[in-house]
């Protein structure tokens, strides 16, 4: 079969003759070329856009069409994978897998080897890509309503511990201290009650998340939110009245703070006494059954939190108890909470840890150093879990962006790599 050979690039040679004209690049990785034939001019060689690898004659089993040898798979201009094989790779860290793996399953598919066997050429993918297929695919504006948690992870150092350098026994590494290397702020997002929180947004920083990292967070996407919930970080919480204060133009408030009352009951500072069930007079054991009772609805409504203070003040008075209400002014703030939740909104951020257990489990033995490609990779794997990483879409994604700029890559590759011996993580 004869397939239908490309345009010139040229605008002024449309609806010129093309013809076939040899090929650039050795096998199994050739690239067709066409000779350009335009009236009362010399002819021209040129490869489209996009070239296309040379494949084999056949049927192509994603389309199920007969293609002939020319109209093989189209490759971004100075690369030697095809705009689905970068696909592919980006999509399979995007579910948590690594860099090194990613590269040697890209490097078997193409048929391509190497001398070093490292994730380098996947990391370099990922810096090129994963901003277009965030904004082709992300969010770019904020919920009506945030749900944020955050998890720090540490490695190991030779800080301090008299070594010059990484010890190769790998007994004595496992007996190195850790320490903080970079937390990961994570967001859920909920549009509208009648739907569960989505994952929306991870962020890295480095050290131990302050309000000012939230600051910054919150800064990425556009919009403003109506209401936030979080567990007792007040980081979270001063942060989002600094980003979106009152709006003395329109009247906007800040958004609304909402504790996860999960956390709350956590940390209720249960009395002493109530730890010796076996021991306890009648009396006590009946004041134990109405605390535990109350606790247990205290989430309910507002009457059930009124209720709940009530009890504690009347069978287990303590200043303790007085404390950790006026954290965060709980003994208002709680009630005024449950009397304006709204059914299907979340009482707890369980639906952002899900996302940061997630995202723990698919990076706690990774050695980040890089903030800015860190952040990338963050991208894909929420993007991952909002189920939009396709391996079609995303080639689609990857051979528009090459489109755009000439047919090449969106950039230099390791234009974010830190200076040697600086880590930004």
């Amino acid at each position: 079969m004869v397939g239908r050979l490309p345009d010139c690039p040229r605008p002024e040679h449309a609806g010129s003759e093309v013809v076939k004209a040899g090929f650039r690049g050795k096998p199994p990785h050739r690239r067709q070329r066409f000779w350009c034939r335009p009236p009362g001019e010399d002819p021209h060689r040129f490869t489209p856009l996009l070239p296309r690898q040379v494949g084999l004659e056949g049927v192509c089993l994603d389309c199920e069409r007969d293609v002939a040898t020319h109209e093989g798979p189209q490759v971004v201009r100075t690369y030697r994978f095809t705009a689905r094989e970068v696909a592919e790779a980006c999509v399979s860290v995007a579910g948590g897998e690594s860099y090194r793996r990613a590269a040697e399953a890209a490097r078997l598919v193409s048929q391509r080897g190497g001398r070093k066997l490292n994730g380098q050429l996947v990391g370099n993918w990922v810096e090129l890509f994963a901003g277009p297929l965030w904004q082709a695919h992300g969010p770019d504006t904020w919920p009506r309503l945030l749900v944020c948690d955050e998890t720090t992870f540490s490695r190991r150092t030779i800080v301090g511990t008299g070594y010059t350098s990484w010890p190769r026994q790998e007994a004595q590494q496992l007996q190195l201290p850790r320490r903080d290397a970079f937390t990961v702020l994570g967001v859920s997002g909920q549009t509208d009650p009648s739907a569960p929180p989505r994952p929306w947004f991870a962020w890295a920083v480095p050290g131990r998340a302050s309000a000012a990292d939230w600051v910054e967070c919150f800064q990425q996407l556009g919009g403003r939110p109506e209401q936030i919930v979080s567990d007792d970080n007040p980081s979270v919480f001063r942060a989002a009245q600094q980003v979106w204060p009152l709006d003395t133009i329109t009247g906007e408030l800040p958004p609304r703070a909402i504790h996860c009352l999960y956390h709350l009951r956590q940390r209720f500072p249960w009395p002493a006494w109530t730890s010796d069930r076996d021991r306890l007079t009648p009396d006590r054991q009946a004041d134990l059954d109405r605390l535990v009772a109350a606790e247990a609805r205290c989430a309910e409504d507002a009457q059930a939190w009124t209720d709940f203070i009530a009890v504690v003040r009347a069978v287990a008075p303590s200043a303790r108890f007085e404390k950790w209400l006026r954290r965060h002014r709980r003994e208002t703030a709680i009630a005024d909470q449950l009397r304006r939740h709204v059914r299907g909104e979340p009482k707890s951020n369980s639906s952002v840890e899900a996302l940061v257990r997630w995202l723990r489990s698919k990076l706690h033995s990774r050695p980040f150093t890089n903030r800015e490609r860190t952040n990338l990779l963050l991208k894909l794997l929420v993007l991952d879990r909002r189920q939009a990483a396709r391996v079609e879409t995303w080639a689609q994604t990857i051979r528009e962006t090459a489109a755009a700029r000439g047919g090449g890559p969106p950039g230099p590759q390791g234009a974010c790599c830190d200076p040697r011996g600086r880590a930004t993580l």
